[in-house]
């Protein structure tokens, strides 16, 4: 791995260890650093908010037996993870055995997204590794990491920040995790590509056991059952709808205004250049297209329809209006490029008068 030799033991030693920790065999681990206290139990109506957790880190170190220990601690751990396609059974089993270690598992993609927002908004914990981003999705920055480019989370940390958690960064080592606080996604990077670095055997060790996990099932199935067929490509192009992250768009409302649309990920088709479907932690920005005053920024928890040609509706939406000093809150707003803003009669409505 990038120029260093890996003792061999090492990989059979790692994937060992880390069976064991899926299947409760608990180990001591040596922890530096401070997490935030853990919040309480999630609030009710007349209770405060608890303050959440982002924790990013990297495939490196006794990761599983790190989160059962986050949960052994009171901060209720969510794994955000990337599905693993034409595997749904091993997935499953791995979510299971993380549940009976009190880890929850949440799949990127439209649902897992919306149960990682109320975890987190609820004061739980959400884990995001971060060396498996790709820098090829688009508005993602490339950043160098140790076998080549990765994504920068700028995204999540944006989306951690919108329900006003902590952030936090988990430094993997052989018998342990040194946590910091996170100083932004460049930061985030750079750190964890120096644990790597320094403790490499660690980060090969979760690696092989990934491609294991991966590369078992896919061999049993084709050599014993035969696996379900794929479904037919539809002929039709409307048909073609895709799950997709990091999503933005940006360009011309109308004759007097310019915008930004970015959201977290979504569903749905891109058409004439243009982001059709369901959309979850969306954020819009408006400018003036005369003086490129920025006029409006907006926060909404999921959106659905078609940016920026309308209708679209926007649920649970933060606003500012940074030229004139206002800001609230609307549980719906919607936005169609002929008529405008349409919320009740708030601010915003004046934006295309």
């Amino acid at each position: 791995m990038a120029g260093q030799a890996l003792a061999p033991w090492a990989f059979g030693r790692g994937i060992g260890h880390s069976l064991c920790d899926l299947f409760g065999l608990r180990r001591r681990l040596q922890n530096t650093g401070c997490l935030p206290a853990p919040p309480p139990a999630p609030c009710d109506e007349l209770g405060e908010p608890a303050r959440g957790m982002l924790l990013l880190g990297a495939h490196l170190g006794p990761w599983e037996a790190g989160a059962a220990e986050l949960a052994r601690r009171g901060f209720r751990p969510m794994v955000l993870a990337a599905p693993w396609p034409r595997l749904p059974r091993s997935a499953a089993a791995l979510a299971t055995r993380r549940a009976s270690l009190g880890v929850r598992t949440a799949t990127r993609g439209r649902s897992g997204w919306r149960s990682a927002t109320q975890h987190l908004r609820s004061g739980g914990t959400v884990v995001a590794l971060v060396d498996s981003l790709s820098p090829l999705h688009p508005g993602r920055r490339p950043l160098p990491f140790v076998e080549g480019d990765v994504g920068a989370p700028d995204a999540l940390i944006a989306w951690a920040q919108r329900q006003g958690a902590h952030t936090a960064l988990a430094l993997g080592h052989p018998s342990g995790f040194h946590i910091e606080a996170s100083a932004g996604a460049d930061h985030c990077v750079t750190r964890l590509r120096q644990a790597v670095e320094q403790h490499p055997s660690s980060w090969a060790w979760v690696r092989a056991l990934a491609l294991l996990a991966l590369m078992l099932p896919t061999l049993v199935l084709s050599s014993c059952v035969a696996a379900d067929p794929l479904p037919p490509l539809p002929r039709d192009p409307a048909a073609w709808q895709a799950t997709a992250e990091d999503i933005v768009w940006t360009g011309v409302l109308n004759s007097g205004l310019r915008g930004r649309f970015a959201a977290v990920s979504g569903a749905g088709l891109w058409e004439d250049g243009a982001p059709i479907g369901e959309f979850t932690a969306v954020r819009i920005d408006l400018w003036s297209s005369d003086t490129g005053l920025k006029l409006a920024e907006l926060n909404a928890l999921r959106g659905q329809g078609h940016w920026p040609i309308g209708p679209v509706s926007f649920e649970e939406v933060s606003w500012t209006l940074p030229a004139a000093g206002q800001q609230g809150q609307l549980d719906v707003a919607s936005w169609a490029s002929g008529s405008g803003w349409a919320c009740g009669g708030c601010p915003l409505e004046l934006l295309q008068r």
